[in-house]
């Protein structure tokens, strides 16, 4: 809406599972459910600290659908390799972190830029361990067992572990989700392809965009008219 030590078996778990994309309602409301799930009678101390948790967890499943990071390589991001100080803010993928091992230069659009200097700002001093300067701080707290832990999420969003077409919502779902949006909004494919950074464009085309998601009939309205307005045939003289 996958673990990052196993590269090599979430590359087979890639190929082999079918995932649906998230719609942008069906999204927030997750965010909404896992901000407020765990919201019940408990001393202020414990509920701030949960709150935070699912502040960041929010922010975490956000960052993962609008950049198209896998799960791991987000997991790699430090505070010092989020750039938000120049014309294109964005965040720098190194190349041990990226599946390809190429690095890459991540694009940020401006409100999810506005949200992770906030959450710099505000955990700058709450994540600081000895030793470590604040630019080698993780950006976010990632859970070893994130898959379970967005298992709880859906659930608490009221949103189904797999769909009508028995696709699975999981963590990687949210790349889905990234590129099917892109797809959606009329992005060229080659310039999807970029941003998901796959090597060949029938992978952009054929496993990661959900068909669901792409307006049809809209496309169809842009077609000329193929003069559609017939004239209706002369009634013909009746046979003797």
């Amino acid at each position: 809406m996958i673990i990052i030590s196993d590269t090599r078996r979430q590359t087979a778990c890639d190929r082999t599972r079918s995932r649906s994309a998230f719609g942008a309602a069906k999204l927030g409301s997750n965010q909404r459910g896992q901000e407020g799930r765990e919201q019940s009678e408990l001393n202020p101390a414990l509920l701030a600290t949960l709150e935070r948790d699912g502040r960041e967890r929010s922010l975490i499943y956000r960052t993962l659908a609008l950049t198209g990071l896998r799960r791991s390589e987000l997991a790699s991001i430090t505070a010092g390799q989020v750039i938000l100080d120049g014309a294109v803010p964005h965040i720098v993928l190194n190349p041990g972190d990226e599946k390809n091992r190429k690095g890459a230069t991540i694009p940020l659009r401006p409100d999810l830029a506005a949200d992770l200097q906030n959450w710099m700002d505000e955990n700058r001093t709450l994540t600081m361990r000895p030793g470590i300067s604040a630019g080698q701080q993780r950006l976010f707290k990632m859970p070893s067992s994130l898959n379970r832990v967005f298992d709880h999420d859906l659930d608490a969003a009221g949103i189904a572990k797999r769909d009508d077409r028995n696709r699975v919502m999981d963590i990687h779902a949210l790349r889905v989700t990234f590129a099917s949006h892109l797809c959606a909004a009329g992005v060229p494919l080659r310039t999807a392809q970029a941003a998901l950074r796959h090597s060949k464009p029938e992978l952009t085309a054929n496993l990661y965009t959900d068909p669901q998601l792409l307006d049809v009939a809209g496309a169809l309205a842009a077609l000329p008219a193929f003069n559609a307005h017939v004239a209706p045939l002369a009634n013909k003289p009746a046979s003797a």
